[in-house]
């Protein structure tokens, strides 16, 4: 955990991953290597636009690689990241209820990353654990954590001050 800022001390801080760095380095690798290998053998016979096509397996590869979803609570609120899609923070006022549950990514949110569904908005990148915060104004926004009972414990630290 990261030290007091002007935001007063960090009660909580999680950073997940879609992918696993070693595992998704070596993916990264191998279908880089396989890729560059067809590449060579039919540039000849493809234009431009489907040479570069080939390469986009390996881009979505490496823009998983580097996602992640860093969630943290201080007194100022719950703080949401995952940069470019989303950075947010949710202020304690704004906080009327919170529970720690288990959901259904794709049946509730279509899947994991920055996704909306019939219960709201929700940021996950794996698992099906996760703290759904219900606004003030009635909007749920849900928190994949693999740590969701200590996220609860630290937004009802933050809540009830």
């Amino acid at each position: 955990m990261s030290g007091a800022g002007a935001t007063g001390p960090v009660l909580f801080e999680e950073r997940q991953r879609f992918v696993n760095r070693i595992l998704g380095f070596v993916l990264l690798g191998l279908l880089l290597l396989v890729t560059l290998f067809v590449w060579q053998d039919f540039r000849s016979h493809l234009p431009a636009d489907r040479q570069l096509m080939m390469f986009l397996p390996a881009v979505l590869v490496a823009v998983l690689l580097f996602l992640e979803l860093h969630v943290t609570v201080q007194h100022a609120g719950v703080r949401i990241r995952m940069l470019p899609f989303a950075n947010r923070t949710i202020a304690p006022a704004q906080i009327a209820r919170w529970e720690a549950r288990t959901y259904r990514p794709i049946r509730e949110y279509g899947g994991w990353g920055v996704r909306f569904g019939p219960r709201g908005r929700a940021y996950n990148v794996s698992g099906n654990r996760g703290v759904e915060i219900t606004l003030a104004n009635g909007k749920r926004v849900l928190i994949g954590s693999q740590r969701s009972d200590d996220l609860a414990a630290a937004i009802a630290r933050i809540a009830k001050a």
